[in-house]
């Protein structure tokens, strides 16, 4: 359906000035997103299976984190102002890194929580954290950032609804004693590198801009968001004037009053914009898929993961539309379906050895058993 639903608005351009490469730039996302959903909507896996997933994930995020470092040059030398920071970005979009590295902040704390050692060492997991919040905060781009938390704050809340047996069955430890440590860590690390931007990153994240402190300008919420609510409020002055087929693809960027030439930022209006009542609809399955499949979920955890994997992917389309391919792969793996983690395949044991027992999160690197 999304597929179907989105290639309309492919076909005509009501400002007569889009270029190719721009329906590219719009629709690929979109296009990505379907097949993603299409894809992992079809795989059956358990919730150990979807932890496991977490390693191949932060690989690459790890090469991101680590260029970012490189490219950072001395703190000293930095200029934090109240807007967003490409020196700490390695020169590239901040608004993407910040996305990435909060999905890393996500992957590390989800697994930190549910014992699952991604480095094979609980201390380097916690480093790894470290260095992924704070490099993620001192790109000065929040959205990306806010989502990882959310993302934490998500399994923590899911975490808490465990029972005792629940917790057995799955094989996951008392979380309560990692909770604590994770959020005062995550408190030191905040102040810690807001202390290093000389109390500007507090600011940022308040909404504060250099016009809303020297009293140059009023704190609005198109101030707070950076132009997106106003971005946001176009589009929809667009959708009301174009319902049925929208504008066409790439066309909203120059037919905004007051912000021609600004690319979609907010993948939601754009739908809207340039799709029209087939934007909506593809919205609306967006979300239909979601809930029908985490609803079927056998165990709480499992829905928290999934949950805590969509709203950071579609959060990350409220400021970055859709281009970075976390939105299409977060938002199709929140859509796989979940089963008991008692329907698991194990490899055959050896003639004359016991049958291997189940193992916790931690435990499976060395293991016979194949999740």
């Amino acid at each position: 359906m999304i597929l179907v639903l989105a290639i309309p608005a492919i076909f005509f351009d009501e400002s007569g000035r889009v270029a190719p490469i721009e329906v590219r730039f719009n629709i690929l996302g979109l296009l990505n997103i379907g097949f993603a959903i299409w894809f992992f909507s079809s795989l059956k896996i358990n919730l150990r299976t979807l932890v496991g997933w977490s390693k191949l994930l932060i690989y690459p995020i790890v090469s991101v984190l680590v260029f970012t470092i490189i490219r950072t040059p001395d703190l000293d030398s930095v200029d934090f102002s109240l807007g967003a920071n490409f020196s700490t970005s390695g020169g590239f979009g901040s608004n993407q890194v910040s996305t990435i590295l909060g999905l890393g902040v996500f992957l590390t704390a989800a697994c930190i929580l549910l014992n699952y050692r991604l480095t094979g060492f609980r201390w380097m997991d916690f480093v790894l954290l470290l260095l992924l919040t704070t490099q993620g905060l001192l790109t000065f781009s929040r959205g990306g950032m806010i989502g990882g938390i959310l993302g934490v704050l998500v399994m923590i809340y899911y975490l808490t609804k465990l029972s005792m047996a629940e917790r057995k069955r799955l094989s996951i430890p008392n979380f309560k004693k990692f909770v604590l440590p994770l959020v005062v860590f995550l408190f030191i690390v905040a102040a810690v590198a807001n202390s290093i931007t000389g109390g500007m990153l507090l600011l940022r994240y308040m909404g504060e801009t250099q016009g809303t402190l020297t009293g140059t300008a009023d704190k609005s919420l198109d101030k707070i968001t950076s132009n997106r609510a106003g971005l946001f409020v176009k589009d929809i002055e667009l959708f009301v004037e174009y319902p049925v087929m929208g504008v066409g693809v790439g066309a909203s960027t120059y037919l905004r009053e007051d912000f021609k030439g600004y690319a979609p930022h907010i993948e939601l209006s754009r739908l809207l914009a340039e799709h029209g009542i087939l934007g909506l609809l593809i919205f609306s399955v967006f979300i239909a898929v979601f809930i029908l499949n985490k609803n079927k979920a056998p165990e709480n955890i499992s829905r928290g993961f999934l949950l805590a994997c969509f709203i950071i992917g579609f959060l990350a389309t409220f400021h970055s539309a859709t281009r970075t391919y976390i939105t299409p792969l977060l938002m199709g793996i929140s859509s796989v379906l979940m089963v008991n983690m008692a329907k698991r395949n194990v490899k055959q044991a050896p003639a004359g050895n016991p049958k291997p027992m189940p193992l916790s999160f931690g435990q499976e690197e060395n293991s016979r058993v194949s999740y």
